[in-house]
């Protein structure tokens, strides 16, 4: 018995330990193809590409990865840089997610609740968790692709759907046999090896992260099936029983700081860096704005508008505008105020321009500014700017808006048209 009680305490360990990090898995395997498909779009639905991208600025930023020459000369803008940022992003990112489930898993120690997910629950998780996920992300985006001619079927007709449910009922049907008449340990192996093999085929795509492709994702698709392997495990040792005695499990000093420390690795890699407040600017002498627009395949205006504290408007014109040149104007304090508003709500200086989406041949938007001895300079594509309500189109509607406040207008358009 001595010899027994160890084996089992690990065996406890090592399905909470891949219960968590499947389940985390199964989230970021979603969120990254929802990623991969909405990227191809030219207005995606969401902000996932910005806020990836982002994550993958700040590893790259942090280990001084740069970006290959070869990607480089396609580019013409800020970018996210070494690919091996995105794959470190999105590995912490499932492990630090995982360490936080075990640790909320830990904290259910002994009770009901712990017993059923350790047994009926972590067996479906386990086996379908990474599937519904895909599912869920092929329904969302099942007539998005304006580029592709639409589904000729919905995508409740899908045969990955009909094959999804009918593994769902099958598998609760199991299990509530399970519990009345233990399956033979071959049986269950060979159901989840037909299971798996299925679906490691179907979850194995091509997954671009804009210009860059991610590996870490199939490579840590095997998890799914090895959780299941160590669930089955569990089951035949019977550690449902077990459990209800099962000290090990409880919460330690070391689950907690691992846990908080998962909690701060999350944050630093996801949550946007504070900014400063232009609207509370203590000099607005020091103020500087400015803003720049730049060619296209096309007669796209080029043009330059510096905006300083004291209410003065510098205009510079260089093709496609009406007036070419210099010119200057003047605006009052309350504008200059909606101004820093403006960006204001455009969080500017939280802005990483670095992970926003860029097409080619389209016009970019730049804007500067300088205020109380700081500066931050952030450039957008002003066509292909993102989700709807993204991050990076509240950006170039900033940028707009500045035109408007300043009346640019009066020298870019002819007749309130482009000039051609």
């Amino acid at each position: 018995m001595d010899d027994i009680a160890p084996r089992r305490h690990s065996i406890v360990f090592l399905h909470e330990v891949f219960f968590s990090l499947n389940l985390a898995y199964a989230f970021g395997y979603t969120f990254i193809i929802h990623l991969a498909e909405n990227q191809i779009l030219f207005t995606p639905s969401s902000d996932s590409g910005y806020l990836f991208r982002r994550s993958t600025v700040r590893v790259n930023d942090f280990l001084h990865l740069k970006l290959g020459q070869a990607l480089e000369s396609v580019l013409r803008h800020p970018n996210p840089g070494s690919s091996i940022g995105g794959e470190i992003t999105f590995c912490l990112s499932v492990v630090a997610a995982a360490v936080l489930l075990f640790f909320l898993l830990r904290l259910t120690a002994g009770t009901f609740m712990y017993r059923t997910i350790l047994s009926p629950v972590a067996g479906l998780f386990d086996i379908l968790a990474v599937p519904a996920g895909y599912l869920y992300v092929l329904k969302s985006t099942w007539h998005l692709n304006e580029f592709l001619p639409p589904p000729s079927t919905s995508f409740w007709h899908s045969p990955l759907l009909a094959i999804f449910g009918a593994e769902l009922l099958c598998i609760s049907i199991l299990i509530c046999v399970y519990r009345t008449r233990p399956l033979s340990l071959w049986v269950i192996g060979f159901l989840i090896v037909l299971h798996y093999g299925f679906w490691v085929v179907v979850l194995w795509p091509y997954i671009p992260t804009y210009v860059q492709r991610l590996f870490a994702p199939n490579f840590l698709l095997f998890v799914s099936p090895l959780s299941g392997v160590v669930w089955l495990v569990y089951l035949k040792s019977s550690q449902s029983r077990f459990t209800k005695t099962h000290i090990g499990a409880m919460v330690g000093w070391r689950a907690s700081a691992a846990g908080a420390v998962a909690l701060v690795v999350l944050a630093v890699l996801w949550l946007p860096t504070p900014g400063y407040s232009l609207a509370h600017a203590k000099d607005m002498n020091s103020l500087t704005i400015e803003m720049s627009r730049t060619s296209c395949f096309g007669m796209c205006p080029i043009y330059t508008i510096t905006v300083h504290g004291n209410g003065l408007v510098e205009y510079v014109g260089r093709a496609n505008v009406k007036i070419r040149g210099f010119q200057t104007g003047t605006i009052s304090s309350d504008q200059i105020g909606k101004l820093l508003e403006i960006l204001d709500r455009a969080h500017f200086f939280s802005l990483e321009d670095r992970a926003f989406n860029w097409c080619l041949d389209t016009p970019s938007v730049s804007v500067s500014v300088a205020v109380d001895g700081r500066s931050k300079r952030v450039i957008s594509d002003a066509a292909c700017s993102g989700a709807k309500l993204g991050i990076q189109a509240q950006f170039v509607h900033a940028a707009d808006e500045i035109d408007v406040v300043v009346n640019s207008a009066q020298w870019v358009l002819c007749d309130g048209h482009r000039c051609r």
